[in-house]
């Protein structure tokens, strides 16, 4: 069934109104912000103008009153607090520009990604997700410049990224944990309530704008939250203090009791020998900081703003509750860290250093820090699990909002290898598949059905006519839905399956590797994912076409028996029609082919799949269309 998506304007804790012209309401809202940031332009200008007036009349007023021998301090003190006052709402205006700007990019990718404009716009693929040994990562174009995964991220962290990523890299190998059936549909329902959260979206990618990504992974941060304790005695929080009054109290008696700098010197030497003492405890916890909470601080933000968000039951709520242990918000917990951590950084203000000194002050606040670590580290893993979620979903519900015509994929009972070898039930439909990649003006729609009666589809047709993009059309969607996502479909009904493909296989000179020992390397892996629980669906461009035509035909005609008869399906090209004979040789299989015709010297493509076998092949119209001389 197809399940439209919904958003408009709205604030961020409650759904937007609907509108189903995401274009158009991008369009609004970006003259909107843009209107928006030439006023704060304006009032940044005025401020700025504001206080060099104030300063000047100051400066004037003090000059006049103190030649004319009627100074007061007051003549200079109001200007001044007015200055000071103008200061303060100048840098408030100015920290709100970054984040203005952030909004109008927010609106202007947007409408990129509407306009088919979004390639190289956004972030790389961060390391670790593209695989070349992964069964069909590079087969699908899911990674990299202008893949499925630039497309979807408008995550705001990287934990989001990390969490989308690893969703589209799994949805097709994996059958456990986040690709369980229950897990797929509840991942649909949270996408489903993202959709309309426009202004949620809106407001974190502005709230981050500014702030530090941080680590890369939550292990890195879990390694932090889990390192052993680090031990500073408590009475350095107290001896901080008594040091700080004894050498007040030193200064003091070295300028009007006459004391004599040792007082002050014996507090110094004593100050100086405890920080020696802790120096290598608190240099451990202080580099083992580093800037992990930077990081936590950059997505306090985000957890903010997802907590001011009522949700109703569901998965949204299990994942508040992971962000919200026992009623008390992590957000809250980040900023106490990032509050001490900017007190202990108050350390190196050159007005600040010499109380620090005597204060232990280093000491103390990495004793705070070490305590906050302590407390809550062993959740942090937890807290960036929970948050890369969010933020996946975040970007999920993003893809929807901006697709509304997009179905939301039906999912049957999970079906095991042998059921599928039974042909009890239909194993994949797409009704009207395109690619989502490709710009909406160049999507040829078709539909593709394997059930019980047609299990295997032998691919037919001459060059260019759009037979691997059916196969990408196939393999792409279902990872789409297998994440959760909408499809590019009118409807779609599937079982959950795994995916293996071979459009993108190469040659190795580095391991010495062809094309072909490439291709059976790849199908020996796909032959062995047959044996899961979920049947394997297999998209099998130009099979073995590395050898010649005799054993190429044996070939595929053998391993395709094999992998129907482990309960696997899916389609193949080819350009040999000798393997179209399979039709009637193997029970299940039907032939479809892709035809062009050639008018006025140029061969024109409609791209429609069609029932039965072509009956012609253009390579001779190709190779003359380039001007080779046959």
């Amino acid at each position: 069934m197809s399940t439209s998506f919904h958003g408009a304007s709205g604030a961020p804790n409650r759904p937007d109104p609907v509108n189903t012209d995401p274009e158009s309401l991008y369009e609004t809202r970006l003259a909107e912000r843009r209107e928006a940031r030439e006023k704060l332009r304006r009032r940044d200008n005025a401020l700025a103008n504001a206080r060099l007036a104030v300063f000047a009349a100051a400066a004037g007023v003090f000059a006049y009153a103190f030649y004319s021998e009627l100074y007061h301090w007051t003549w200079t003190g109001i200007p001044l607090a007015g200055y000071i006052l103008l200061a303060i709402l100048h840098a408030r205006v100015m920290s709100g520009v970054p984040k203005a700007d952030a909004r109008i990019r927010f609106y202007e990718q947007g409408l990129a990604r509407l306009r088919g404009q979004w390639r190289g716009q956004s972030r790389d693929t961060p390391p670790g997700l593209d695989d070349e040994d992964h069964p069909y990562a590079r087969d699908l174009d899911l990674f990299g410049h202008g893949s499925l995964f630039e497309l979807l991220n408008t995550a705001s962290t990287t934990f989001g990224e990390k969490r989308l990523g690893y969703w589209l890299r799994e949805a097709g190998r994996r059958e456990d944990g986040p690709f369980r059936l229950d897990a797929i549909t509840a991942r649909q329902e949270a996408v489903q309530a993202f959709a309309s959260r426009l202004d949620l979206r809106e407001t974190l990618a502005a709230a981050t704008a500014t702030e530090e990504k941080g680590p890369d992974t939550a292990d890195e941060l879990a390694q932090w939250g889990g390192q052993p304790p680090v031990t500073i005695p408590a009475w350095a929080r107290t001896a901080g203090y008594v040091f700080f009054f004894a050498g007040a109290l030193s200064v003091v008696g070295l300028l009007y009791w006459n004391w004599g700098p040792l007082p002050l010197l014996g507090t110094a030497g004593v100050c100086w020998a405890v920080q020696k003492k802790m120096r290598g405890r608190v240099d451990q916890v202080d580099q083992a900081l580093n800037r992990r909470e930077r990081g936590l601080r950059g997505l306090s933000a985000v957890l903010w703003h997802f907590e001011q968000t009522p949700v109703a039951s569901g998965p949204l709520a299990a994942l508040r509750e992971r962000l919200m242990p026992g009623g008390e918000p992590v957000s809250a917990e980040v900023r106490r860290l990032h509050n001490r951590v900017e007190l202990l950084e108050m350390r190196n203000n050159p007005m600040f250093m010499i109380p620090a000194f005597f204060m232990l002050w280093r000491v103390q606040l990495c004793h705070a820090i070490e305590q906050w670590r302590q407390r809550h580290g062993p959740h942090i893993a937890d807290w960036a699990d929970a948050l890369g979620e969010l933020d996946g979903l975040l970007a999920l519900g993003g893809f929807a909002f901006e697709h509304p015509g997009y179905a939301c994929p039906e999912f049957h009972s999970t079906m095991d290898s042998a059921q599928a070898a039974s042909g009890k039930e239909t194993l994949l439909e797409l009704e009207e598949a395109c690619h989502p990649l490709l710009p909406p003006g160049q999507r040829v729609p078709n539909t593709v059905r394997l059930r019980a009666a047609t299990r295997l589809l032998v691919v037919s047709g001459s060059n260019m006519s759009g037979k691997s993009t059916l196969l990408r059309t196939v393999g792409v969607n279902v990872v789409l839905a297998q994440t959760g996502a909408p499809v590019c479909c009118r409807a779609m009904r599937l079982n959950p399956i795994l995916i293996g493909a071979t459009l993108r296989v190469e040659d190795s000179i580095q391991e010495g590797v062809s094309r072909f020992y490439a291709e059976i390397r790849r199908l020996s892996r796909l032959m062995e994912m047959t044996r899961a629980e979920r049947p394997l669906l297999f998209l099998l461009d130009e099979l073995l076409h590395g050898t010649n035509s005799h054993d190429r035909v044996q070939g595929a005609q053998a391993l395709l028996k094999r992998f129907a008869e482990r309960g696997a399906f899916g389609l193949v090209t080819t350009h040999d029609l000798a393997l179209t004979r399979l039709e009637h040789e193997m029970r299940g299989c039907a032939n479809v082919h892709f035809q062009d015709r050639v008018e006025d010297g140029r061969i024109e493509f409609d791209y429609k799949m069609r029932p039965g076998v072509v009956e012609k092949s253009n390579a001779l119209a190709l190779m003359r269309s380039v001007g080779l001389d046959i």
